[in-house]
């Protein structure tokens, strides 16, 4: 693994961040949903979709074989994922 985890993304006893990517999407969740805690996997899906938006762009169409090639290149700013060098870098295994 080239990349480490630094940060829980969301749970109900979340504290103040260093990333304001995940203070903006916390704070438009609870906007949206006031009587719900933003959580895991609605910030996994947020980050998903935005990487598969870009390997769409890269890919120059939504052919299955070719955005899959395209995720398996990804490397694209970090966006809730906290890494330690701030990329979301996906490489096709060997």
């Amino acid at each position: 693994m080239t990349e480490q985890l630094l940060e829980s993304k969301l749970d109900p006893f979340m504290t103040t961040t260093y990333s304001q990517a995940v203070t903006t999407y916390s704070e438009n969740f609870q906007k949206a949903y006031p009587h719900v805690m933003p959580g895991m996997m609605g910030a996994d899906t947020y980050d998903a979709f935005y990487i598969i938006k870009d390997a769409i762009q890269r890919a120059g169409t939504v052919d299955k074989v070719a955005v899959r090639q395209a995720i398996e290149n990804t490397n694209i700013d970090q966006m809730l994922i906290q890494t330690k060098n701030r990329q979301n870098t996906i490489l096709a295994r060997a």
